[in-house]
């Protein structure tokens, strides 16, 4: 078997006979339209489909060269704009984010199964059920697609509306929808569709043809049904609360849904109105840590197919990060990670703080745990406490054993601090714990700077409600220093130079810093001893080598704290941002491969436009360094602009 794989640029007539000649398979391939913009940033619709005409006359060709079989790429391949399977049929059917090619881009209305029905008269075809035409036809010969309309709210408001192609050789087509006795309806072949209306509830058996005499074709069973159209709610009871002040810069966003719900649309910024963040279908959602004390603004709109309800706009301004003497493992204002062998969902009626409790039901034995991805340090000794609350909704369905457990092993019974839930002395309803550390039975050898592991279990005898909410470790003896801020890389001939703002804590004793030459792999620390500035130059790098890196606040015990946040750099050689018109952001590294860094305060949005002015890429700016994707943008130069409260900033780069 020989198969050609450029479909269209091919001698499909000098192949075949020779395969044929030398009794050789030969697989032709054909697609529907192309473009790489989603692969590697090409031409959008650079090959257009224009409706299956495209598709038609690669067919046309191959069957005309007396091909045998006829390979269709692709069915799903959206990378390269090959996709057959069923596509979005117009704007209103596409998601919010990213770039997606509707079918009617091209000027078709057409259904979204139109490509499986072209394949499928291209299959009828080549096997030589049906005879090859020039372009595409209707039924007997052709395509022809039914959608149902308008079947709501009310009976004999439904309707049936057909999709056809332009046929050059036809006039007129006939619709029967009363099993062929009569064919009431007739269309002109080259308007593109043809819509019945008024069809009351039930079956309609529907025939085609092109005219009296011609062959009549049963295009099936058509059901009109009779529902009820509801709109979606507004969205209500935000958390937090409208006009909030001092909210934590680790949150869950929560609200009530509407009704009739079937996705959400929220939007979050700096700004009113706020931008578009994300769609989904969860109501709620958990932004990137934010900016201390700054209000944010954020709406969500409620989806359905039938509408959209566009909720208020609310805001809350975040604290200066709260108190310093305890540390939070986990609030439980989501399930994310959580597992419980009676499955696990939030609750934010029955709630001690925050947005939200979790909730465990049933029978099983392991009622909450989570493994940590990245261990915690709980700045804590074994003269410290363990707090959390604890609802259970009847302690005499206890059966036997069951723990409270912290681990630094990712797992429990190994390097593990316990408490039986026999000592924890719980009655029906809340119960808030504060469980010291040394009162704990211990396994191994636990480390408390790096918790990453929690479980609670308890046997029962039946069915019992267990809630929990914010655990924290009080009581701390070290201070828990924040991650570094602020963190920036510029690159230089063979050399980065790392900048980040100083740590105020007391007890700072100095910072380590981390490089890898991948996200995925390992960091090596580059000091061996601390470093007391808040700057480094490396000078252990190569030019045109990406390098990451990362830093550490160390106290004076040589605790660390969490990372500061990862920036990438590539040392070239004197290649440093140009700076068109100036606010103090910083923009690197430059040239860049896939991620853009931008560091500025009171940041507002970034636009990316080419050198001809065409805009490239947008994005809002909701915290002090921000992370731009820019991997499928061409080579060349570009200019960012840079929006916030004090000004705009104008910048140019190079992508690579």
């Amino acid at each position: 078997m020989i198969s050609p794989w450029f479909s269209g640029n091919t001698d499909y007539d000098r192949g075949q006979a020779w395969c044929d000649e030398n009794d050789v398979g030969f697989l032709p391939v054909v697609h529907p339209g192309f473009s790489w913009h989603n692969l590697k940033g090409g031409e959008k619709n650079s090959t257009p489909r224009r409706g299956g005409k495209f598709f038609w006359d690669e067919v046309n060709e191959v069957v005309s060269k007396n091909a045998k079989s006829v390979y269709i790429a692709m069915f799903d391949e959206v990378d390269e704009g090959t996709a057959m399977f069923k596509i979005a049929e117009n704007e209103t059917m596409i998601p919010e984010q990213g770039y997606w090619l509707p079918l009617d881009e091209d000027g078709y209305t057409l259904p979204s199964d139109w490509y499986l029905r072209a394949a499928g008269l291209a299959t009828e075809v080549v096997r030589g059920f049906e005879d090859n035409h020039a372009d595409l036809i209707t039924p007997p010969e052709g395509i022809m697609a039914i959608r149902v309309i308008n079947e709501v709210n009310n009976n004999d408001q439904g309707g049936m509306e057909f999709i056809f192609p332009d046929f050059p050789d036809e006039t007129n087509i006939e619709i029967s929808i009363d099993s062929g006795v009569s064919f009431a309806y007739t269309t002109p072949d080259d308007v593109g569709s043809y819509t019945i209306s008024s069809l009351s509830e039930g079956n309609h058996h529907v025939f085609v043809r092109h005219g009296d005499g011609s062959t009549e074709v049963y295009m099936g069973k058509v059901f009109i049904g009779n529902s009820v159209e509801l709109a979606p709610t507004q969205a209500s009871e935000p958390y937090p609360a409208d006009n909030d002040t001092d909210a934590r810069t680790e949150l869950t966003l929560g609200w009530k849904e509407g009704e009739h719900v079937q996705s959400h649309i929220i939007y979050l910024g700096k700004t009113n109105p706020p931008d578009s963040v994300s769609m989904q279908a969860s109501s709620t959602y958990q932004p990137e840590e934010l900016e201390l004390n700054t209000t944010f603004y954020w709406r969500v709109d409620e989806v359905n197919a039938f509408g959209r309800a566009d909720g208020p706009v609310w805001s809350f301004t975040t604290g200066d990060g709260g108190s310093t003497e305890q540390l939070v493992l986990d609030y439980c204002d989501s399930d994310a990670g959580w597992n419980s062998s009676n499955g696990i969902n939030i609750d934010t009626e029955e709630k001690k703080e925050g947005y939200a409790s979790l909730i465990s039901q049933g029978a099983g034995t392991d009622w909450f745990s989570k493994k940590f991805v990245t261990p915690v340090n709980s700045y804590c000794d074994s003269s410290s406490y363990l707090d959390l609350w604890l609802y259970i909704s009847d302690v005499s369905k206890f059966d036997g054993g069951g723990q409270l457990e912290i681990t630094s092993a990712g797992r429990p019974d190994v390097d593990e601090y316990n408490w039986s839930v026999a000592s924890l002395n719980l009655s029906n309803g809340w119960n808030e714990l504060h469980l010291q550390i040394s009162s704990a039975s211990k396994m191994g050898s636990p480390d408390l700077s790096a918790i990453n592991y929690f479980r609670l279990y308890q046997f029962v005898s039946g069915d019992v409600i267990s809630r929990i909410d914010i655990i924290r470790f009080s009581g701390l003896v070290y201070e828990a220093l924040s991650a570094p801020t602020n963190f920036t890389a510029i690159p230089g001939d063979d050399s980065v130079s790392l900048n980040w703002d100083d740590n105020t804590e007391a007890s700072l004793g100095g910072y380590n810093l981390y490089r890898a030459f991948s996200p995925g792999l390992s960091y090596s620390r580059l000091n061996s001893v601390p470093i007391i500035s808040s700057n480094y130059t490396d000078t252990t790098v190569n030019n045109g080598t990406s390098y990451y890196y990362k830093v550490n606040a160390l106290d004076i015990y040589e605790n660390e704290s969490e990372s500061s946040d990862v920036v990438v750099v590539t040392p070239s050689g004197g290649t440093s941002v140009r700076t068109i018109q100036d606010v103090g952001a910083k923009i690197y590294p430059n040239p860049v491969v896939d991620l853009l860094y931008i560091s500025v305060e009171n940041g507002v949005s970034a636009r990316i436009f080419d050198l001809s002015g065409r805009l490239s890429k947008q994005i809002s700016i909701t915290s002090q360094k921000t992370a731009l994707p820019v991997d499928d943008l061409r080579s060349g130069e570009y200019i960012i602009k840079i929006i916030t409260t004090e000004g705009t900033g104008v910048y140019k780069f190079i992508k690579k």
